[in-house]
């Protein structure tokens, strides 16, 4: 059913009502227009609520309460499984986008056409509609995947680390913070991505572009970002959003990365076969040079590439993990969550298949359990 907003899990009334001593889940209750209805579970309740997992999974098992106590009591909410990991550990793979203006007479065949030229955007629509391909069905077009190397001085990384290094050091960590924070330092070892450098023929910047010129935009993202924010209640009405902390840049190591990836882009700008066909960068503007500059850049236009995960952790309880190897929820003796929310650790590549994996593991297990 579409367009529904699931308001709360139904647990049967006894806690430790089954012979784990578990809470059971009895069914959902859902608004679906200005209705409320409540369906039934027979077997489990699978909280999946791709593509928003991480921002839904948390928010829907603290109304139903899961979740810190102190947080739940703050809203109203009867504590039945006191579990301080949800809403925790959020990640993102945050990103930055440097714009670059192409002389006259070099197109790209891209967005900018389909900005500029109305029939050329009727035509590409109604080739996708007939088809599904063309023009509208493009997904990027360049992807690379690097680590620090090509991007800053060994010098520079190593002042980066040290920074980092103190700024954890001072910082009261949880558990899972410690945890992954440990796994994160031996990427930098490795010959791994750490950046994911995107080059898209057209613009896709944050001002406003010239009427009839082309661009290219190359946009990085950060695929281990060392921030790890939050996600909970903002009220007790289930149709209020929760309230998301992502705490971007509360790791300077992740502003430090983007702004080597913008002087690299600037690079690869000015790199054949390239360099001829540029006129100037546009964003930032071109005077904007000094790492100050660039640094309020990035701040104000810092993005995403809409990759959240973590939010409901897959980890020992007893480090705040929220869901067992088996993506139940600790405490519960049939919920699962079955969305990126229970990725602890962030991945360096985009997740939709990842998720798909994992999501086919977890059918076997349920399959397997009945």
């Amino acid at each position: 059913m579409t367009g529904a907003q699931a308001t709360k899990i139904n647990f049967k009334d006894a806690a430790g009502s089954d012979k784990t001593g578990s809470l059971v889940a009895t069914g959902v209750s859902f608004v679906h227009g200005s209705q409320t209805y409540t369906v039934k579970a027979k077997k489990e309740v699978v909280l999946s609520a791709a593509p928003l997992g991480t921002f839904q999974s948390p928010h829907l098992l603290e109304l139903s309460g899961i979740g810190d106590s102190k947080l739940l009591e703050k809203y109203g909410i009867k504590t039945l499984i006191d579990l301080p990991g949800v809403g925790e550990n959020f990640q993102d793979h945050i990103s930055v986008t440097t714009t670059y203006e192409l002389k006259p007479g070099v197109s790209t065949q891209g967005f900018d056409a389909l900005r500029d030229n109305a029939t050329f955007a009727a035509e590409a629509a109604a080739q996708y509609e007939a088809t599904h391909d063309g023009i509208l069905s493009y997904s990027g077009a360049i992807f690379s995947f690097v680590n620090l190397d090509p991007l800053a001085t060994s010098a520079e990384i190593a002042n980066m680390t040290a920074q980092l290094d103190q700024e954890i050091a001072s910082e009261n960590l949880t558990p899972l913070q410690k945890a992954t924070y440990d796994i994160q330092k031996e990427y930098l070892n490795e010959k791994i991505g750490l950046v994911e450098i995107i080059l898209n023929p057209g613009y896709l910047g944050p001002g406003t572009p010239k009427v009839g010129t082309s661009y290219i935009s190359i946009t990085a993202g950060v695929e281990h970002a060392w921030g790890r924010g939050n996600i909970h209640l903002n009220s007790s009405d289930p149709l209020v959003g929760p309230l998301i902390d992502p705490k971007y840049f509360s790791k300077s190591f992740d502003l430090q990365t983007l702004l080597h990836v913008v002087k690299f882009s600037d690079k690869l700008s000015k790199t054949e076969p390239l360099a001829s066909k540029v006129v100037a960068r546009f964003d930032p503007a071109p005077d904007v040079t000094s790492d100050a500059g660039i640094i309020e850049y990035i701040k104000s236009t810092v993005g995403t590439l809409h990759h959240p995960i973590g939010s409901a952790s897959l980890a020992p309880k007893e480090l705040g993990g929220v869901v067992d190897v088996n993506l139940k929820v600790y405490g519960t003796a049939n919920v699962r969550v079955v969305d990126a929310s229970i990725m602890p650790l962030h991945i360096g590549a985009h997740p939709q298949r990842t998720i798909y994996g994992v999501a086919e593991r977890v059918a076997k297990i349920m399959k397997g359990g009945y």
